[in-house]
């Protein structure tokens, strides 16, 4: 009978964690689709050196402009940091300071890079 109590407590346990991280994921995501409406759109740096770019389908790309003069891209999808409002695609934690600029923080010290939504093209 021990046996079956151990049994029934350990499925409880297991069910309320169970239900406590599809909680969480529901969260998670709805806090994803949050973000992605503010951000989905390209923003630049304001040196003009590095790009992100963000998708309806939460994909994302990062840019960056190299000594060789060619523009180097990774492709990632958004993300949200387990604590905090921040937010990423690839490295660095990014926060919206407004509507149209974003910052970057690698959390190395210094000034984090800041970026400015790209205006969408005449007639889009």
């Amino acid at each position: 009978m021990a046996a079956c109590k151990t049994v029934v407590c350990c499925a409880a346990v297991l069910s309320i964690a169970a239900f406590a991280e599809s909680s969480a994921s529901a969260q998670s995501a709805e806090k994803l689709a949050a973000i992605n409406k503010k951000v989905v759109g390209k923003w630049v740096s304001t040196d003009g050196k590095s790009y992100i770019a963000f998708f309806p389908d939460l994909s994302c790309e990062t840019g960056s402009l190299w000594p060789d003069k060619k523009w180097h891209v990774d492709k990632g999808k958004l993300e949200m940091w387990q604590v905090g409002n921040s937010f990423r695609c690839g490295d660095g934690a990014l926060d919206l300071k407004g509507p149209n600029t974003m910052t970057r923080d690698y959390g190395m010290g210094g000034e984090p890079d800041v970026f400015h939504r790209k205006p969408a093209a005449p007639g889009h």
